[in-house]
């Protein structure tokens, strides 16, 4: 069976890895794609369309990584970026990834 990720483009895979590198402030140990927080990565027309879910609805720290998101992005070329902040489904523990064992 052929997975999604196997054939995204390259640029979205690239998105992904550079979003990978963004640390939770909380515990910097872990990235935001290691936490499950970034839900979707997309390329629509000319820009970028990122999915996000925080921790909770009133996290503190969604602000500044919504901002970390974009200028990550746009200092790395993928501009215009939108963000979609998703809160529902919420958060859960089972999208972390395993190195957060």
């Amino acid at each position: 069976m052929q997975r999604l990720v196997d054939i995204a483009p390259p640029e979205v895979h690239a998105v992904w890895d550079l979003l990978g590198a963004i640390a939770d402030p909380e515990v910097p140990v872990l990235t935001i794609t290691d936490l499950g927080l970034v839900r979707s990565v997309e390329r629509r027309g000319d820009g970028w369309v990122i999915g996000f879910t925080p921790t909770y609805s009133g996290c503190p720290a969604t602000e500044h990584l919504l901002g970390e998101i974009r200028a990550a992005m746009t200092e790395n070329g993928y501009a215009p970026v939108h963000i979609v902040l998703q809160l529902d489904p919420p958060w859960t523990t089972d999208w972390m990834g395993p190195d957060c064992a």
